[in-house]
């Protein structure tokens, strides 16, 4: 936790030290405003039949991009965001 945080991750978060993480996120979300995210059809009847699948497939790839976000923070690496992303991209 940084230490101008007094205890809190929000300071952390809105001051996203990783700029190039930052840029790609953004870059993903737009592209994701403009795809229909699949959820596998082949999951049929063991999803509720109210399931908005466009929005579990972008629940799904969020939760992708910021799994791969929170790594690149971790290790100080963007290659973590870079291959989150990448087996992302394998599954759609």
């Amino acid at each position: 936790m940084p230490p101008d945080s007094g205890g809190s991750l929000a300071p952390w978060n809105c001051t996203n030290r990783i700029s190039r993480v930052r840029e790609r996120l953004a870059a993903n979300f737009a592209r994701l405003d403009r795809c229909d995210p699949p959820v596998p059809e082949d999951a049929g009847s063991r999803l509720p039949r109210d399931l908005d699948r466009r929005e579990a497939g972008r629940a799904f790839v969020l939760t992708a991009m910021e799994g791969g976000d929170n790594a690149a923070r971790t290790f100080r690496d963007i290659g973590s965001f870079d291959g989150a992303v990448r087996q992302l991209a394998c599954l759609l």
